[in-house]
């Protein structure tokens, strides 16, 4: 529950990073069910809790209701940057080069093996912890923007296939 916690934070403030801004709000609506087990909750608190203070931002408010259906979550995260940096995915020139921050596919990777009933198997550590903490590049989004040799940003988290074909669409390149 504290993985998916942090995930909840990390995977919408992956957003904001992704255009050159930083986090600050963070709205979260909870469905709960009747009896719910408030010690998983708690640690689902504790470290939704954790990852916004690692990326700079404030629980601010949402709503609470009750959901027969089970656990409910819906999170947004607000974010700022100047104007004149943000950095959107249809800003994409011809001639430019495709670049990403880090490996890709690990965090497949990692969610197959548990589907796979693939679990606790140290060697695969790093693939079931990208699946279940991603971490959101903030610093390096922002520093992109403010270097202004970047032209479109955006975050890979529907896999580089998907989110390419999604810039050159909205670029048009």
């Amino acid at each position: 529950p504290a993985k998916l916690g942090r995930k909840a934070v990390s995977v919408n403030v992956s957003d904001i990073g992704a255009m050159g801004g930083r986090p600050l709000f963070v709205l979260l609506s909870v469905g709960m069910p009747h009896g719910f087990d408030e010690s998983w909750f708690r640690a689902f608190a504790l470290g939704l809790s954790s990852a916004c203070q690692e990326y700079g931002c404030l629980l601010i408010g949402g709503d609470t209701v009750a959901s027969p259906q089970g656990l409910n979550f819906c999170l947004t995260v607000i974010g700022e940057a100047e104007a004149d940096r943000v950095v959107y995915r249809s800003g994409a020139r011809p001639g430019d080069t495709v670049w990403v921050s880090g490996p890709l596919g690990c965090a497949a990777a990692g969610l197959e093996l548990l589907h796979r009933g693939i679990v606790d198997h140290e060697v695969f550590a790093p693939l079931y912890e990208q699946h279940l903490n991603p971490r959101a590049r903030v610093e390096l989004g922002v520093r992109l923007a403010e270097g202004g040799l970047v032209h479109a940003m955006m975050d890979l988290s529907d896999g580089l296939a998907t989110d390419l074909a999604h810039l050159c669409k909205r670029s048009g390149v």
